[in-house]
C-alpha cells in the first residue's frame, strides 16, 4: 500500500481557519455580554449598592475546564499539520540547499547540478536541506504558497518538505533580517512537468559538461559568453556583497571591483577564475565549482567590467593553457540532450573514473 501524502497546506489553513473561528466566538461573545452587563446593572438602574459575591463554584469550574478544553484541541490540531510538516514522505526527492549573504543556491541529485532557482517537477514530495556555511548568519527559507517555512542555520543542517500539485511559478523569502541585503534574498520555485523537469536537467547536464573552448571562453564578446547573461549571474551571486556597481559596499570588506589595487589571487582573468571558482579562504568568499565552467567565465568578464583602466594585466597563453589543464576545461564529457538522466550520470561518472 502506497504511503498517503498529506495535504500540508489544508491542514495549516484548516488550522489557522478554526482557531480564527474559535477567537472570533469568544471575542464576540465577551463583547456582548459585556455589553449586555453595563446595560442591565448601570448604576441608573440599581442606585443600591449590591452585596458582594463571595464565590460560585459552578462558574469557576466552568470557566477552567472550557477554556482549557478549548486551547486543548488548537494545540491538537497544531500537532497533527507539525507532523506532518515534520515528517517526511518515503522516496521524496532531495535538494540541497545553501543559503549565504545574500543568496540562494539549490544542488540537484542528478549530475552535480546547481541553480539559484529551485526547480522541483509537481506531484512529487521534495524535502530541501538547508545549509548555511558557518561564518554566515540566520536566514528563513520560506515558500508562503505551500505554507512552509524553516531557518537555516550556519553549520548545522535543517531541512523541510513540500509537495506542488501542479505546475507554476512561485515566490520563495528569507524571513530573517539578514543584514542589508536581506530585501534583495528573493527567489523562486519553478514547477515544472515530470518530463519537464527531466528535460531541464538533461540540458542542465549537457550545459556543466560541455567542454570550453578557450579563445571563445576568454572573449567577452563572444556569442557563447554573451548568451550567458553575465550580468544576471553577478546579480544572483556577486552584488549583494560587492555593490550593483562593483563598489563592494554589499558587505563589509567586500572586494572594490573598480580598482585593481591588493587582489589576493591576482587581477587576471585567469585569476578572477580561479577566485570565482575555489573562494577566498578566511574571508567570506565562497566558490561557486557547482556552475558550468562557461557562466564561470561569464561572471569572469562581468566582474573584470567593472574597472575602467586598461592596464589590467592581460593572461598570456602560458597562463590560459595552464588553467585549461588545472581544470581539464576542455576534456569534459560531452552529454547528449537525448540521452535520459540515467544514462547522462552513468557516462559522467564513468568518465570521471578514467585515468588521466
Amino acid at each position: 500500500m502506497s504511503q498517503a501524502i498529506p495535504n500540508v497546506v489544508e491542514q495549516v489553513d484548516s488550522a489557522f481557519w478554526i482557531i480564527l473561528g474559535i477567537s472570533g466566538v469568544l471575542f464576540v461573545g465577551i463583547i456582548l455580554a459585556l455589553v449586555a452587563f453595563l446595560m442591565k446593572y448601570h448604576k441608573s438602574r440599581h442606585p443600591k449598592a449590591t452585596s458582594q459575591v463571595e464565590g460560585h463554584a459552578v462558574l469557576e469550574v466552568l470557566w477552567i475546564v472550557i477554556p482549557t478544553l478549548i486551547v486543548l484541541f488548537m494545540f491538537w490540531i497544531g500537532v497533527i499539520g507539525f507532523k506532518s510538516m515534520r515528517t517526511v514522505p518515503d522516496g521524496a526527492m532531495v535538494v540541497k540547499l545553501t543559503a549565504q549573504r545574500w543568496s540562494f543556491n539549490f544542488q540537484y541529485p542528478q549530475g552535480d547540478v546547481s541553480s539559484p532557482v529551485l526547480h522541483v517537477p509537481a506531484g512529487v514530495p521534495v524535502k530541501v536541506e538547508l545549509n548555511a556555511p558557518v561564518s554566515d548568519v540566520i536566514h528563513g527559507f520560506y515558500l508562503p504558497d505551500f505554507r512552509v517555512k524553516e531557518d537555516v542555520i550556519p553549520g548545522k543542517q535543517t531541512y523541510l518538505w513540500f509537495m506542488a500539485p501542479k505546475e507554476g511559478t512561485y515566490n520563495i523569502f528569507c524571513t530573517m533580517f539578514c543584514g542589508n541585503g536581506h530585501s534583495e534574498m528573493i527567489t523562486t520555485l519553478q514547477v515544472h512537468s515530470k518530463e519537464g523537469y527531466e528535460e531541464w536537467i538533461r540540458q542542465q547536464i549537457a550545459d556543466k559538461n560541455k567542454p570550453v573552448d578557450m579563445a571563445l571562453a576568454m572573449d567577452p564578446r563572444s556569442k557563447d559568453i554573451q548568451a550567458r547573461g553575465g550580468r544576471k549571474l553577478y546579480d544572483t551571486y556577486c552584488g549583494s556583497c560587492h555593490g550593483a556597481q562593483g563598489d563592494g559596499k554589499g558587505l563589509a570588506g567586500a572586494r572594490d571591483f573598480r580598482s585593481l589595487a591588493g587582489w589576493k589571487n591576482g587581477e587576471k582573468l585567469t585569476d578572477i577564475f580561479r577566485t570565482v571558482t575555489v573562494g577566498l579562504d578566511g574571508t567570506a568568499m565562497r566558490g561557486f565549482p557547482n556552475l558550468s565552467a562557461w557562466d564561470r567565465f561569464a561572471l569572469v568578464h562581468e566582474v573584470a567590467a567593472f574597472y575602467k583602466g586598461g592596464d589590467r594585466p592581460a593572461s598570456s597563453p602560458e597562463d590560459i593553457e595552464q588553467l585549461r589543464a588545472e581544470y581539464k576545461l576542455d576534456e569534459v564529457p560531452v552529454v547528449a540532450k537525448t540521452l535520459s538522466i540515467e544514462k547522462a550520470m552513468e557516462l559522467i561518472v564513468k568518465e570521471s573514473q578514467q585515468p588521466r
